[in-house]
């Protein structure tokens, strides 16, 4: 009996030993979770709520067409010469049709040229018309009305002022019919381009183009004239308020 009673003294024993571990274990867990904070939840004001575009159907966008207006072209003025625009700008509007070939007289001077454009057919008046250009070395010019007649078939009444007879200009150094006029009339125009220095040359081929304020003109052949040259375009400003028979201005 003895026995007995001990064994079921030490099974008895063994099982508070076990209940006690698990009762201690299970407030071990309780402690825990109590002492584990709560899991929070964070929401972000600055986070757009996202929103279900599953039923939103976008709108058709419809275009309208833009009405461009239409320019009428401004008419573009004829510059046969391709002047610059500074240039144009003084030239003014032309003021006569471009001509393309021309017949012109020149002569050369100690300081200078005059010349003279044929009328319109080509052809020189006797009773004069059309303009003298005077241009001088040192950049002036001058557009002068040609009011010289020839009445005589004597050369030596073709001079205006200085006669010398027998001689033609290239020796008396006093040029004749309408440059001698302009050159007798004018001391300004006498002084700057000083005497002659050849006979009257002739060039079939120049062209020119008149303009309100001024004068463009090239020659085909300027017959060997020392600094004048054939490939150029020479262009004469008229000076403004001046006699529209005597027009001073400058040349380049």
């Amino acid at each position: 009996m003895r026995k007995l009673w001990s064994l079921f003294h030490v099974k008895h024993r063994h099982n508070e030993i076990l209940l006690f571990c698990l009762l201690g274990t299970i407030l071990a867990m309780v402690s825990c979770s109590l002492n584990s904070p709560m899991p929070t939840i964070a929401f972000n004001d600055n986070q757009p709520t996202a929103i279900s575009t599953s039923t939103i159907q976008p709108s058709p966008t419809i275009l309208t067409p833009t009405l461009i207006p239409q320019v009428t072209p401004s008419p573009t003025l004829p510059n046969p010469y391709r002047l610059l625009s500074m240039q144009l700008a003084q030239l003014g509007n032309p003021s006569e049709t471009f001509a393309a070939k021309r017949q012109v007289v020149l002569e050369r001077f100690e300081h200078g040229v005059m010349f003279i454009f044929a009328q319109a057919g080509n052809v020189f008046a006797q009773n004069g018309g059309g303009y003298v250009f005077a241009l001088a070395t040192d950049g002036r010019a001058w557009r002068v009305k040609d009011t010289f007649v020839e009445t005589s078939k004597n050369p030596d009444d073709w001079y205006t002022c200085d006669r010398k007879p027998g001689l033609r200009p290239e020796r008396s150094g006093i040029p004749w019919r309408g440059f001698g006029k302009v050159w007798c009339d004018n001391a300004d125009i006498r002084a700057a381009l000083g005497n002659t220095k050849i006979y009257e040359d002739v060039d079939p081929d120049a062209s020119f183009q008149s303009y309100e304020h001024g004068f463009a003109f090239q020659l085909a052949d300027w017959k060997g004239y020392p600094g004048w040259k054939s490939d150029k375009v020479y262009v004469v400003y008229y000076s403004v308020g001046t006699n529209p028979n005597l027009i001073t201005g400058k040349w380049e």
